[in-house]
């Protein structure tokens, strides 16, 4: 495999965004889906508006709350990255490595 290196002075932050948002949401919602297999046996409670959620109930509600999550901790992780990125890219340039991939020539 050939890798390259692409050098340029800074990236937008709204790539950052994307990328940091599907990287949480992988993380949390197998923990909320997990979690909510646990409201049966009373483990792990899980609250909507002040009403506890059970059962069926909970398995539903975990993906809403796992959007929810992934949203709030995504903004709080980009805005310290992109205030970081910008300073970073300041005093020197951004060296990303990637690796090519070759097409297939049968297609």
């Amino acid at each position: 495999m050939e890798t390259k290196e692409l050098v340029c002075k800074r990236f937008k932050t709204r790539s950052l965004l994307k990328y940091i948002f599907i990287g949480v949401f992988i993380v949390i919602y197998p923990f909320t889906q997990f979690a909510s297999f646990f409201t049966k046996e009373d483990n792990v409670t899980m609250r909507a508006n002040g009403t506890e959620l059970e059962g069926m109930e909970a398995i539903l509600f975990a993906p809403i709350f796992s959007i929810i999550f992934a949203l709030m901790f995504t903004l709080m992780f980009w805005f310290f990255i992109a205030i970081g990125v910008r300073i970073f890219s300041k005093f020197k340039k951004v060296n990303i490595k990637y690796i090519v991939i070759e097409e297939d020539k049968n297609i």
